[in-house]
Formats: structure tokens, C-alpha cells, sequence
């Protein structure tokens, strides 16, 4: 079995419900920062809260 490190987070701004949600999945150990970084993904969500954002951005 193949070891995987998750790293997210995100934002709300309360008033507009509107959030970012950012993931990074690292299958290999030792990549570089720059490899890392074409890893990121980022996603806007609309209508969203704190609690539903971290289940959106997985």
C-alpha cells in the first residue's frame, strides 16, 4: 500500500458565501518545491459555509 500525505485549507468570506478551497495530494517523498506547487489545486466555490467548503474541496 502506497502512503499519501493531504495537505488542505480554505476561506469563507461570510457575508457573500463565497470560498476557495486549496488541496495538495503528495504520493512521492523528496519532490522539489517547484514540483509541489504545479500540484496545488485551487477551486471557488459560490453558496458555501465554513463546514461544507472542507468537504467541497476533497
Amino acid at each position: 500500500m502506497q502512503d499519501l500525505i493531504l495537505l488542505s485549507d480554505g476561506s469563507v468570506h461570510a457575508q457573500s458565501k463565497i470560498g476557495y478551497g486549496a488541496y495538495l495530494a503528495v504520493i512521492e517523498p523528496g519532490l522539489s518545491l517547484e514540483e509541489l506547487r504545479s500540484h496545488v489545486r485551487v477551486r471557488r466555490f459560490t453558496q458555501t459555509s465554513s463546514t461544507k467548503l472542507e468537504l467541497q474541496t476533497l
